[in-house]
């Protein structure tokens, strides 16, 4: 998946559509027959100067046909018609949009899931950078299983501040936990050291974080401290209806960070931009 902000010559939606080949084999390091494209025209730049040189900003989307493929069919194995495809810093996007309805400055939504770190940092509502990294919830359990030789399940247990067995010392676990949690903080740092590069005049005002890591304790604490910004945990079912007769609201607020995506996923509508 590749999701570049490119510059093209003013024109009118239409036109970028037919033109939007010839414009994506500059910036894709694939055949073009081998990916699909898509792309978003993003809001003018304000400033006169930059509008001088008759170019516009666009957001360019590529992913792969056969990694497409792979998840259609496994929905329609299942019986079901997949109408929209997305990808998770989009997704994010139209959740924060939707239930935070908070555009002012710029904002990091940064979901961490089991193996993959997804960042979106937003202007205005717009994508301004983002970057998928290598490291999630995974890195946690495998370490703790490591430096405590003991079983996944126990170090996914230790991992959410349960079941801690009586040979470990809260302290020794928490040490292991904050080496983790310092690595993430290190490969975010370093992601918005290299937006500030493409952005030089924005600063991130904040960050909200999702996805299965969002739940452990005091991590939200660790990165505000660690990246010097507020940092809050993402409330996908803010201001969404549900019934508390079918759903426990308690249980609901605890695995919401874990929605976000989901959620994000199911705002969207078949033809959306």
């Amino acid at each position: 998946m590749i999701v570049k902000r490119i510059r093209v010559p003013q024109m009118t939606e239409k036109e970028l559509n037919e033109a939007i080949q010839g414009e994506a084999e500059q910036h894709i390091p694939f055949e073009i027959s081998d990916v699909h494209i898509d792309f978003q025209i993003l809001p003018a730049v304000r400033d006169e100067d930059e509008r001088a040189d008759n170019q516009m900003d666009v957001l360019l989307v590529a992913a792969k046909k056969a990694k497409i493929r792979d998840y259609t069919t496994l929905l329609t194995s299942a019986g079901l018609n997949p109408v929209v495809v997305d990808i998770d810093v989009f997704a994010l996007e139209n959740e924060y949009e939707v239930t935070t309805a908070d555009n002012v400055g710029v904002v990091a939504l940064v979901d961490i899931g089991a193996t993959t770190m997804n960042i979106n940092i937003l202007k205005d509502g717009s994508t301004m950078f983002q970057r998928d990294i290598a490291i999630g919830g995974h890195r946690y359990t495998s370490t703790l299983q490591k430096e405590l030789n003991v079983s996944y399940e126990d170090a996914e247990a230790l991992k959410m501040g349960v079941g801690l067995p009586d040979r470990y010392s809260p302290e020794e676990v928490l040490s292991i936990m904050a080496s983790v949690s310092e690595e993430i903080g290190e490969e975010i740092q370093r992601s918005f050291e290299f937006f500030r590069t493409t952005a030089a005049d924005e600063v991130i005002d904040r960050m909200v974080i999702s996805g299965g890591c969002a739940r452990i304790k005091g991590l939200d604490r660790f990165l505000s401290n660690r990246l010097g910004l507020p940092v809050s945990v993402a409330d996908p079912f803010r201001g969404l209806y549900y019934s508390d007769k079918f759903f426990d609201p308690e249980y609901l607020h605890d695995m919401a960070p874990m929605a976000a995506v989901s959620v994000g996923l199911a705002l969207r509508r078949m033809h959306d931009r």
